[in-house]
């Protein structure tokens, strides 16, 4: 997918008639320099190196739900002020 739309920049880029020689070339560069970077990371599929990267996470839910519900709590119960 990367590489057609690599390919239809280029093919733009030939065929525009308001570009001069320089732009053109600068804009090819560019286009040359394109990385592709789609898909996932080679560890995603080691368990190990995916449960280390989102270690901690569940602790923030956790917490995060903790706290909701406790301010959910405070707004529908009457403290005394």
């Amino acid at each position: 997918m990367v590489t057609n739309l690599k390919r239809a920049f280029e093919s733009l880029v030939n065929d525009a008639t308001w570009m001069d020689s320089t732009t053109k070339s600068i804009a090819m560069e560019k286009a040359d320099a394109i990385v592709e970077f789609v898909g996932y990371p080679l560890w995603i599929k080691n368990n190990t190196a995916l449960e280390n990267y989102y270690d901690g996470v569940n602790k923030i839910i956790k917490f995060s739900l903790f706290k909701l519900g406790n301010n959910f709590l405070k707004s529908i119960c009457s403290y005394p002020p």
